[in-house]
């Protein structure tokens, strides 16, 4: 348990390192919070956001949307966006933090 906890603040301390350069987008506010509590700066909140406006972003992109079947919905239209649109996204936080 101490190493999951041990390897979760560390992913956190990568991520607050990554997204002084980066967006984090995250479905809902309490997913924003929790980032923020981090310390974690430039999250965004999909919840109620047309995502196809989204997909315009010029710099990378970090994508932290929940691994369940809304979450997948979504990750699947803002792919399809941001390569469309040759927007730079990051989907290794979200990996990891499936594992």
């Amino acid at each position: 348990m101490r190493r999951n906890l041990e390897a979760i603040e560390e992913l956190m301390r990568e991520l607050k390192k990554e997204s002084k350069e980066s967006l984090v987008l995250v479905e809902g506010k309490k997913d924003k919070r929790a980032l923020e509590k981090f310390g974690i700066k430039n999250v965004i909140e999909l919840s109620g956001k047309p995502l196809f406006k989204l997909t315009e972003f010029e710099e990378e992109v970090i994508i932290l949307v929940d691994n369940d079947e809304e979450g997948n919905k979504i990750l699947r239209e803002l792919l399809q966006g941001f390569q469309l649109n040759k927007v730079k996204y990051n989907l290794r936080f979200r990996r990891k933090l499936r594992k």
